[in-house]
């Protein structure tokens, strides 16, 4: 294959790049969709253990997901396959939070657990973190303390 082969599919490297960025969210959405219902905090546990076990499958689409720079119109686009890929996540932070949360509480505690899971996962993929345990084994002393104070 000749490597100016995919621009017979894909007007540009962004375009190419937002259709895999793309699949990879829906990748995302499908693992956490298979994350077994219940307590919603266990359940919210599973699904940053689901996450990481996505981000450290596939370490180069995890960055290509969140670091490869594109233009706004592909970011929008892929704005909506990002959400929908975080809608169990915020399902279970709401359960957690209760019905009289205000959506900007759910957001908060949205924002609060995907950073510290997301930073943790960036640390992880770039590689500087030693692998003395699996990221699982890590993850819980990192994650636990956030969900604690939900």
């Amino acid at each position: 294959m000749s490597p100016t082969a995919a621009y017979r599919h894909f007007a540009d490297k962004d375009a190419l790049f937002a259709e895999i960025a793309e699949r990879g969210f829906t990748k995302l959405a499908e693992v956490s969709a298979r994350v077994a219902t219940g307590d919603p905090r266990e359940r919210l546990f599973g699904l940053a253990l689901a996450y990481a076990g996505f981000a450290t499958t596939h370490p180069k689409l995890y960055q290509l997901m969140f670091w490869e720079p594109l233009d706004m119109a592909t970011v929008a686009r892929l704005s909506d396959a990002g959400t929908e890929s975080c809608r169990p996540l915020r399902q279970a932070l709401t359960e957690i939070l209760g019905p009289k949360a205000a959506e900007a509480q759910v957001t908060d505690a949205f924002v609060r657990v995907w950073s510290v899971l997301h930073g943790y996962l960036t640390l992880r993929t770039a590689n500087p973190l030693p692998r003395l345990a699996s990221v699982e084994d890590r993850l819980e002393p990192v994650l636990r303390p956030i969900l604690a104070s939900l």
